[in-house]
């Protein structure tokens, strides 16, 4: 390996068949996720030494993923608890458990750009044991809420008091499954919302960036602090009391 990084050891794998969109950590499990162009999603099972291929899930129906310059149309996500991992694929939403099982599949009514489980789990629970919600942000503007109940069953919420029309979403970051979340678009506007409709004016849009906002590094409302990477600038932006 070259760059900035030292030299050091490394592995490497023949992941896909074609070129690889995503990957993603679950350092709970101690797993590695990867989607490609082949229409696979991979899961690794990693150790000190090497990587092995725990298991290779097919999505039926899958055709081109878009441009190479494009890979937000294969988003990947893990849930806080290491439980479940998301992928989609144009209009399917597929949700796996890891210790085996079926897996569940949702299709949407617009091209999913983007997916996020919250990063925390809920601080307090008035009943029972926490609820695995997952966030899918659309091509449209749209915003749905996937609740997995159990491994056969979910709902699915559309969130229409957050909807921005005809404008991308380019990625979403959820702290908790009890606080706000933040929502990046292709417009360069960010929005705050809540999978509840509050009251009116509780949904802001922020104008962030003069150019398509591509990652929110990280949303936490404990430390009122977003950090936000985009496209074009090499620097960062920071929002404080929000």
């Amino acid at each position: 390996m070259a760059g900035d990084l030292r030299k050091c050891s490394f592995i490497k794998l023949e992941a896909h068949q074609s070129r690889v969109i995503t990957c993603g950590w679950c350092s709970k499990k101690g797993l590695l996720a990867t989607s490609g162009n082949d229409g696979t999603v991979r899961v690794w099972n990693v150790t000190k030494n090497q990587y092995t291929l725990q298991c290779c899930v097919f999505k039926e129906g899958m055709s081109g993923l878009g441009s190479p310059s494009d890979p937000c149309l294969s988003p990947l996500a893990w849930s806080v608890t290491g439980r479940y991992l998301a992928s989609a694929m144009e209009k399917m939403v597929n949700i796996w458990q890891v210790n085996g099982g079926k897996g569940l599949l949702d299709v949407q009514p617009h091209w999913v750009s983007a997916l996020a489980w919250p990063e925390e789990e809920a601080e307090s629970l008035w009943c029972g044991e926490p609820k695995d919600m997952l966030l899918v942000g659309r091509m449209d503007g749209s915003l749905g809420l996937i609740e997995v109940l159990d491994s056969s069953t979910f709902h699915r919420t559309e969130l229409e008091h957050c909807y921005r029309k005809d404008v991308a979403v380019m990625h979403i970051s959820w702290y908790s499954e009890d606080k706000p979340f933040a929502v990046g678009y292709a417009d360069g506007k960010l929005l705050i919302g809540s999978k509840e409709p509050l009251e009116k004016g509780a949904i802001v849009v922020i104008d962030a960036h003069k150019h398509k906002l591509t990652v929110i590094l990280n949303f936490d409302l404990h430390a009122f602090f977003l950090c936000l990477f985009f496209t074009f600038y090499p620097f960062f932006t920071f929002l404080s009391s929000i």
